[in-house]
């Protein structure tokens, strides 16, 4: 039986990572079945930019490839090839990536996705083979009574992993289970963690009114984070309801916030929406030497609504061209960033330059395996070959 290893790293020395079983799915189970092992499936697409990260900086890690391959029968599918519809069809797959943690006879014990550090995916692991936590075991405990606090919250963490809709059922039982008081606890933390918590909310309230106390639980800079995420997720409200409240709290936030990330792409978002031409400028010329200097997918991202909605102001359509030609020189490989700067080019009439990106994403399109996307690419094409 064949195994292949993961692709080297950026700096030229191998590791073989995870050991991927390059064989049928039926035969995975067999083997399973036979080392008493549980199966670990890492269900992808050769266009997921997560599952492409989590092959170069988790999978090949040492301490990650050390447990799965001690711990589980590693099978790796690509979702749009093979065996990949049949399964993606049979467990229900709609995101990448997504990870199952499958007993022999292929029931699901525990499914997460998306991309992970080292630390997180090393604990999904571990969570996977507790007896206590798997999914069969927790609906049989619901369906037997159990409402304890403890319980709730372990059942709702493993809906959530699992893309489960009756999560948002379980999470509301879980938040009446608990007061106020009890909620200003080690408990009470981790079951803020599994909400989107905002300023206005009952978790929210409790939060902020026992800061100190939470400080004191989970870590200053922890606390601080959430209530900085509550603070901006306020904002999006506001932008439209009430601009100069949200341009208050927006700069107060800049002082203190550690996401200045999502505070500029919010402000370029606050400019865009209200047409502010002039402002709009000075912030993408920023994000451009500054902020996002030499980032050249969030620099792709700001410039990608400005084609899009073809905005209407010629300063910002020749900064935004800008930014796209410094994104497909950091990134000439990446089909967003070609098919991007293409959209741009498009807005612009700049026809030579548009078609060159655009055939450059349609070739990039091509190796994705995607019918979609590969129609999309070559729909951009044809489009900017039509430009007189």
């Amino acid at each position: 039986m064949l195994l292949t290893a993961l692709p080297e790293l950026a700096s030229g020395q191998k590791k073989a990572g995870i050991l991927f079983e390059e064989t049928s799915f039926a035969a995975i189970q067999k083997k399973a079945a036979q080392s008493n092992k549980l199966i670990f499936v890492d269900a992808y697409t050769s266009w997921c930019i997560p599952c492409k990260w989590m092959d170069q900086n988790v999978f090949v890690n040492d301490t990650i490839s050390t447990f799965y391959n001690a711990s589980f029968v590693n099978f790796k599918q690509d979702m749009e090839k093979g065996e990949g519809p049949a399964l993606k069809t049979r467990y229900k797959i709609e995101s990448y990536p997504t990870y199952l943690f499958l007993s022999a006879d292929g029931t699901v014990l525990h499914r997460s996705g998306s991309k992970m550090e080292v630390q997180e995916f090393l604990k999904l692991g571990q969570e996977a083979l507790d007896p206590k936590k798997t999914l069969p075991l927790l609906n049989a405990k619901y369906e037997q009574g159990n409402r304890s606090t403890e319980f709730l919250l372990d059942f709702l963490m493993a809906l959530k992993k699992s893309r489960d809709p009756r999560a948002t059922k379980i999470g509301e039982e879980l938040i009446a289970s608990v007061t106020d008081n009890q909620l200003v606890s080690e408990l009470g933390w981790r079951i803020m963690q599994q909400f989107m918590l905002n300023e206005t909310d009952r978790l929210g309230k409790v939060l902020i009114a026992n800061q100190l106390k939470f400080e004191a639980i989970g870590g200053k800079a922890n606390v601080q984070k959430t209530i900085d995420q509550m603070a901006i997720r306020s904002l999006y409200g506001l932008s439209r309801q009430d601009p100069d409240q949200f341009m208050t709290k927006l700069n107060a936030l800049k002082k203190s916030s550690s996401d200045q990330r999502s505070l500029i792409l919010l402000e370029l978002s606050h400019y865009m929406d209200h047409k502010n031409a002039g402002e709009l400028l000075n912030l993408m010329k920023n994000a451009r030497t500054n902020y996002f200097r030499n980032n050249a997918m969030d620099l792709s991202f700001i410039i990608r609504r400005i084609a899009q909605e073809n905005f209407p102001d010629e300063k910002v359509q020749q900064e935004a061209y800008e930014i796209g030609k410094i994104t497909i020189a950091l990134m000439p490989d990446e089909y967003s960033v070609q098919g991007t700067f293409a959209d741009v080019c498009y807005m612009m009439h700049k026809k030579a330059e548009g078609v060159k990106a655009a055939t450059k994403a349609y070739e990039l399109a091509k190796l994705m395996d995607s019918s979609k996307i590969e129609k999309l690419a070559k729909e951009r094409v044809e489009k900017l070959e039509s430009l007189q």
